[in-house]
């Protein structure tokens, strides 16, 4: 919500300017001079400071690439959330995403739901499907299964996450103990070439799911 406004009023500053150098001019007969230097605050606040804010944000990708693997997520989180320049000019839906990954990386997973339904809301395609992945998997982790279900099956066409959702769903039907026969063959067809958490995930729901009689 405030994030929203702060777009909003970003929308809206430039007209109300206009309107404020026009009573200035016409009515308290400012010299112009004065105008245009009042007017430096637009090509610094909408080219300099979201120029150096993408900067910023490709700094940042690339030390999280490096650092989040390495388990630093709280000094990452704590990188992220010192930027001024990246809270009111950073790419939005991206950044909650990252956001959502180190909050998943500490354990704190209802602040992860709650930050990467945010960035779903704002997120174009491509944006919207990583998070949509990364969002089953805390409802997973949660044990909010049938959500994470539902939103596994948002993944099953045209992405590129289809097999992981596959995955994911046949594990949720043995914890559900339905579909056995048909999610039980899935997942041992997977299980070969699962690494990971996904490999144990698959292995923990086999070995908990009773051999057909």
């Amino acid at each position: 919500m405030a994030r929203r406004l702060q777009l909003d009023l970003r929308r809206a500053l430039i007209p109300l300017s206009l309107g404020l150098f026009f009573v200035l001019y016409f009515l308290f007969k400012v010299p112009l001079w004065v105008l245009g230097v009042l007017s430096l605050w637009m090509p610094l606040y909408y080219i300099i400071l979201p120029g150096l804010a993408a900067r910023q944000w490709r700094d940042f990708e690339r030390d999280f690439a490096l650092r989040f693997p390495r388990g630093e997520h709280a000094a990452l989180l704590t990188r992220l959330r010192a930027s001024l320049l990246l809270r009111y000019f950073g790419p939005e839906a991206p950044m909650l995403g990252k956001l959502g990954l180190l909050y998943m990386g500490l354990g704190k997973l209802r602040e992860a739901e709650i930050t990467l339904e945010r960035g779903i809301q704002r997120a174009d395609k491509q944006n919207r499907e990583r998070l949509l992945v990364n969002l089953a998997h805390v409802k997973f982790k949660l044990g909010h299964l049938e959500d994470a279900a539902t939103l596994y099956q948002r993944l099953l066409k045209n992405t590129p996450f289809a097999n992981l959702a596959t995955t994911r769903l046949a594990i949720i039907d043995l914890h559900k103990q339905r579909n056995l026969k048909e999610a039980t063959a899935r997942l041992r067809a997977a299980l070969p070439n699962a690494r990971g958490e996904e490999r144990d995930l698959i292995q923990q729901a086999l070995d908990a799911t009773p051999p057909a009689p």
